[in-house]
């Protein structure tokens, strides 16, 4: 098939980028490179984007965790994942209003779920590098930068003016009532 059907973003990119840089192949973009008028680079900022939070389950229903002195159910899911040589296999997912549960521990009546920033509606790992990647001035990559939520990265800019800036980037969860 034409390569436009294999890669349907392929067009789109040579049309309207040019681009030297690189990236990580299962991520969209160029997380380090540049366009020809700007260059960017990004290390690793260390912004806390996790929190785990321990609930007490319900003795009489285990679907159902206190919150508030109140016991609410846990949304679940069941999902069918194929196993090589074992057919397909179901598995339950629940999710508090915090996130995903990660274990259960039905002996303590515990439950323990992460919330995180990249776990936020809008949050693709390094989708903020596509709109990086097309800005031509300071002030298109600064617009860009405010969409660029996950990982926790220092990104750096230089341009073909001599401009330089330095933003860290990052969606950390909000805490209203933590230092």
């Amino acid at each position: 098939p034409p390569r436009s059907t294999l890669f349907p973003y392929t067009t789109l990119f040579r049309s309207s980028l040019d681009l030297i840089g690189f990236g990580e192949p299962q991520h969209p973009g160029f997380v380090f490179g540049h366009n020809g008028t700007i260059a960017w680079g990004q290390t690793t900022f260390q912004v806390d984007m996790e929190d785990l939070y321990v609930y007490e389950t319900n003795p009489r229903n285990p679907n159902e965790y206190r919150y508030r002195n109140a016991w609410q159910p846990f949304t679940i899911v069941r999902e069918h994942i194929p196993v090589k040589g074992a057919g397909r296999r179901e598995v339950t997912l629940k999710y508090s209003q915090h996130g995903p549960i990660l274990h259960e521990d039905p002996s303590k009546q515990r439950a323990y779920a992460v919330r995180a920033g990249w776990l936020e509606p809008g949050s693709a790992t390094f989708l903020g590098s596509i709109g990086l990647n097309r800005a031509r001035n300071w002030d298109e990559f600064s617009r860009e930068l405010n969409r660029y939520r996950v990982p926790g990265n220092n990104v750096v800019y230089a341009d073909s003016r001599g401009n330089v800036g330095l933003a860290p980037v990052g969606n950390a969860p909000r805490r209203p009532n933590w230092d």
